[in-house]
């Protein structure tokens, strides 16, 4: 039941976060942002899985972490999507689009001889 708790609360952050993290992707430098989100995504998810190691992570930890996780990437999508016309070729930008949310989902999958 937590689980769907914290899954449900990332979701509604993430949803709250997404329409004012488009306006801030135009206003900051957006390799600056992405870099920020990252860094912050990486932390919070190393500090967790140590709390987990040492058996002293409770659900509301996991739901803090789950929530900042899920607010950080939310600034991070539109600043990366908005920054690709910029760094791919207009030539090679339809492939870019269609190869951006491919590399998300490639990430979840794994092989059947796993």
């Amino acid at each position: 039941m937590l689980a769907g708790v914290v899954g449900t609360v990332r979701a509604i952050t993430v949803l709250c976060v997404k329409l004012p993290a488009g306006a801030l992707s135009d206003r900051f430098d957006r390799r600056l942002t992405m870099i920020i989100c990252d860094i912050t995504r990486a932390v919070l998810l190393a500090l967790l899985g140590i709390l987990i190691a040492l058996d002293a992570a409770s659900w509301q930890v996991v739901l803090a972490v789950s929530l900042i996780e899920g607010a950080a990437g939310a600034v991070f999508d539109p600043s990366a999507a908005a920054a690709l016309p910029g760094i791919v070729p207009d030539e090679q930008l339809e492939q870019a689009w269609a190869a951006s949310p491919s590399r998300v989902f490639m990430a979840v999958f794994r092989s059947p001889d796993a």
